[in-house]
């Protein structure tokens, strides 16, 4: 799940920091995706009507739970977990994970809150990580990103 946009992004509309930021700086928009060019060609070009919906699927926020036909779909790109067909394999199939979780003492699902949230897992993020990842990408040349395509 991608971490809330603060630049207003998930907008179509909405105009997108300057392409060296998103390419130099984690933190100034999708801070859970990497920095790179396709980053940001995707950024800026994802009010086009043939790119909004693979934005979505790269940027958007997911939903809770996620279920695929692949004898229907086989390319994954159409959730029917919420479909009233699929209700029963949706529901067996959570079934089987949460008691595969509870067998396994997933810290996630038998602890509480989980370890996961404490440090050293979760916090501020150190000093030499902010420095390493706020550098621009080795000789990549942000101005040879195509700023759109038609």
């Amino acid at each position: 799940m991608c971490v809330h946009d603060p630049e207003g992004l998930d907008d179509p509309n909405t105009t997108p920091p300057p392409r060296e930021e998103i390419l130099t700086n984690y933190h100034s928009v999708y801070a859970d995706i990497d920095k790179s060019p396709t980053k940001v060609w995707m950024i800026y070009n994802r009010a086009q009507k043939d790119v909004r919906p693979l934005f979505e699927l790269g940027f958007g926020k997911r939903p809770q739970e996620e279920l695929y036909d692949l004898r229907s779909d086989p390319d994954y790109l159409s959730n029917v977990a919420y479909e009233p067909g699929y209700t029963e394999i949706r529901e067996d199939l959570n079934d089987q994970l949460m008691n595969l979780l509870i067998k396994q003492e997933d810290p996630r699902v038998v602890e509480s809150p989980p370890r996961f949230e404490k440090a050293p897992y979760a916090g501020p993020v150190s000093e030499e990580w902010q420095a390493e990842n706020t550098k621009q990408l080795w000789d990549y040349d942000p101005g040879s990103v195509p700023k759109t395509t038609k």
